[in-house]
């Protein structure tokens, strides 16, 4: 006889949901990177680097530096790869956008609405 065995699932996988009032970028200060840049690539190096880094921006979006791109930015950051050769091998990476909201000033723009269960 063969047994199979269910491994208990310790948590409840959930997204919350929120609506956000885009007048918030007219609003707040408020920084946008279109693309890979040279730009942000400083940001993206500068907050992976300094913990204590403060960039004054109320909200901040743009590219996200996921596991792919975050081996380029440790590239840069250890100087490994200029800066210049790195925005450039990211162009050709697939790279999803990302809004963070980094004073409670920013947060007030957000308005919860529920929640998305993902059993």
């Amino acid at each position: 006889a063969r047994m199979t065995m269910r491994k208990k699932q310790l948590y409840t996988p959930f997204v919350s949901v929120y609506e956000f009032d885009e007048s918030a970028f007219d609003r707040l200060k408020y920084k946008r990177f279109d693309e890979p840049s040279l730009d942000w690539l400083d940001m993206v190096c500068i907050c992976r680097s300094d913990m204590n880094y403060v960039h004054g921006y109320d909200i901040v979006s743009g590219k996200i530096a996921n596991d792919n791109v975050g081996e380029t930015v440790m590239y840069v950051i250890n100087g490994i790869m200029r800066r210049e050769d790195a925005v450039e091998r990211l162009k050709f990476e697939k790279i999803n956008n990302q809004i963070c909201f980094n004073t409670e000033a920013a947060l007030t723009y957000l308005r919860y609405i529920g929640y998305e269960d993902h059993r």
